[in-house]
């Protein structure tokens, strides 16, 4: 006769074996704690029969594997799951993806170029480009010049008072729109 035992812990199918007679009754068999006469269900993946109440039911089975929550998208790695049962409310076994309004804030931070200060930034042109700079009477370039003199801290590229100095120089032929882009980027 076949009996099928589980753990006392968890309930959980732990494999078959065959019922021995009792030596005192040979027509009957012995059935020992934490074994059933009853076959469990098969389970599906991520299942696995558990015996509740004396009967077999089929619990989820996630144990061993990584889930993430929506707010883990940047957890390498998951949560491993460590009891039978079903996956915390909205957990997945995928990595969650990146929301949309927090990609689009990491590649504008991730495009923008940063120099940590004015001497910095004036390491970009050539001694050429900044002779022509410092020289100039061009208007404009007169009032870039004194901005740079009074800036303190980073300097970003996307700020609107470099963006305008950078146009004056391309306007007073210092530099050209493609030596404009490439100190941009």
């Amino acid at each position: 006769m076949k009996l099928y035992n589980y753990s006392e812990d968890t309930g959980e199918f732990t494999g078959e074996t065959e019922a021995r007679p009792d030596p005192m009754e040979g027509d009957t068999f012995l059935i020992p704690a934490r074994a059933a006469l009853d076959a469990p269900p098969t389970p599906s993946e991520n299942e696995i029969p558990v015996r509740v109440d004396g009967a077999w039911v089929l619990h989820s089975d996630y144990r061993g594997q990584e889930f993430w929550l929506p707010d883990e998208y940047d957890d390498e790695k998951g949560t491993k799951m460590k009891d039978i049962g079903n996956l915390p409310a909205a957990a997945s076994l995928n990595r969650p993806a990146v929301p949309d309004e927090i990609q689009a804030e990491r590649d504008f931070a991730a495009a923008r170029k940063v120099w940590l200060s004015v001497s910095e930034f004036y390491d970009e042109f050539t001694e050429a480009e900044q002779y022509a700079l410092q020289t100039s009477t061009d208007p404009a370039l007169i009032v870039a010049r004194g901005r740079l003199a009074m800036w303190r801290g980073d300097v970003w590229n996307d700020d609107p008072r470099i963006i305008s100095g950078l146009d004056a120089l391309v306007s007073a032929g210092v530099i050209n729109s493609t030596r404009r882009a490439a100190i941009l980027s």
